[in-house]
């Protein structure tokens, strides 16, 4: 291809150069050649299209004041469509401002049903992320390419094949294993005196880089009790690693208010159970334990969820993962609480509803056990299918069935509560604007609804 474009532009200048016959001495005739060569030489540069390089794609996620040239491009393809413009043509920048967002977000309604729908989003977030990415990519790769000047009559160059979508890749359970140990988290909970109720160790996965945890419910409610008697009464710190290690402190982000409401009679049980219905919650790391010497990483580990219900299915296989603790004695879960992970085939699908998956069991799991409630259950692509709520009966946790809360109930319960899917709130990434709404608006009724509870059970 590279060659017959070459050919092509020496036969259009030739055209434009011809001389007469006779007309010029061997040394004119040279000048001329000479000429065609000089611009020859700048007219062989890669075609663009619309000022954007036939070969760019776009690789990394944008977001509200990032800057590159990858911005400027993005907003070059917006302004090709009214319905999508920044802006003037050719006033483009560097600079993802509030009109390239809203041009984003015009963009991503636009295209809905390729770049929304498969994430359960019903309206654009002005980020672009690996769905708004793969369009644009289709877009840049099916456009007719622009010609350099003065070749405008060459016929269009072929175009690169569009971008598909991949599908995710199996990975071994090696790689899968060590990707969901990154992402675990042991979160350990102790109260300035005992006799209330009992200290706690459960689990929890990390579901987004900037440090979003996802756990059960019956974990996070301690930080429902976090001023009980006394401020700060119930201290509760994120550890991670083998064995788990005090890393980093973190506020509750949500809490479905019907679990609490439904379960706060048990928060003294020794045994709890439930069916497993909106128990989950979301915590927000927000500190280092030790600043000095731990800092905050840039991006956390994570796991990415999975979207779609239907793909947990009877006979597939999974990886459960979590901190479970129920045969070690409280110094050993505070010295030596090791993660601990195991293959296991989904043997039943349960539904609330009767319509959706919204619980699935792994058959002889040895994740059944207390301290496992919030760990993570992630198929063999790495995707995160849900999170450990329940067990079944049996003297041996051989004997038991773990319980997994699926990803598409939580991510159901969470729309249902909050007028937006799990996945837009994880991509607008207003995660501190909605912890303190959280915890001013509806944190402090709940609290009371758990103290009350305790202080009945103590009198």
């Amino acid at each position: 291809m590279k060659s017959l474009f070459f050919s092509t532009i020496v036969v259009l200048l030739l055209a434009e150069f011809q001389l007469p016959a006779n007309a010029q001495t061997g040394a004119e005739l040279q000048a001329s050649i000479d000429a065609i060569k000089a611009q020859i030489a700048r007219l062989s540069v890669s075609p663009t299209v619309s000022d954007i390089p036939l070969t760019f794609r776009f690789t990394r996620t944008l977001n509200l004041g990032n800057r590159g040239t990858d911005v400027r491009f993005l907003q070059i393809l917006l302004n090709r469509d009214p319905l999508t413009a920044v802006g003037v043509k050719g006033d483009e920048t560097n600079y993802f401002g509030a009109k390239t967002k809203a041009a984003v977000i015009k963009f991503q309604n636009r295209y809905a049903s390729e770049v929304l729908l498969p994430s359960f989003l019903s309206v654009g977030t002005g980020r672009v992320g690996e769905l708004t990415r793969a369009k644009l990519n289709v877009m840049l790769a099916t456009l007719t390419p622009v010609p350099a000047p003065l070749i405008q009559s060459l016929p269009p160059i072929s175009v690169i094949t569009p971008l598909p979508i991949p599908a995710p890749t199996p990975l071994s359970f090696d790689e899968v294993n060590r990707k969901t140990r990154d992402a675990l988290v042991n979160i350990i909970c102790t109260t300035l005196r005992s006799g209330s109720f009992n200290p706690l160790s459960g689990s929890g996965v990390i579901i987004d880089p900037r440090g979003v945890i996802l756990t059960s419910a019956h974990v996070a409610q301690y930080y429902l009790l976090k001023d009980y008697a006394v401020p700060d009464f119930v201290s509760c710190t994120v550890r991670t690693g083998a064995p788990a290690t005090n890393r980093y402190r973190a506020k509750l982000l949500y809490i479905p208010p019907q679990w609490v409401e439904a379960n706060a009679a048990k928060i003294q049980d020794e045994s709890p159970t439930g069916s497993g219905k909106h128990d989950y919650a979301l915590l927000l790391i927000t500190e280092s334990v030790n600043p000095e010497t731990l800092p905050l990483p840039a991006t956390f580990p994570s796991l990415p969820p999975l979207n779609a219900s239907d793909a947990v299915q009877k006979g597939q296989q999974v990886l459960v993962a979590g901190y479970a603790a129920g045969f070690l004695s409280g110094i050993a879960i505070q010295r030596d609480l090791y993660p601990l992970s195991s293959q296991g085939t989904v043997t039943d699908v349960y539904s609330f509803d009767g319509t959706s998956r919204d619980v699935v069991g792994v058959a002889g799991s040895p994740l059944a056990q207390h301290g496992a409630s919030g760990g993570g259950a992630v198929d063999e692509s790495g995707r995160l299918l849900g999170i450990v709520a329940t067990a079944s009966d049996g003297k041996t946790t051989g004997e038991r069935n773990v319980n997994i809360v699926t990803f598409a109930h939580i991510n159901k319960s969470f729309m249902e509560q909050n007028s937006q899917s799990m996945f837009s709130f994880l991509a607008a990434g207003n995660f501190a604007q909605f912890a303190e709404n959280f915890n001013t608006g509806t944190v402090p009724a709940l609290s009371k609804l758990l103290i009350d509870e305790v202080n009945r059970n103590n009198q």
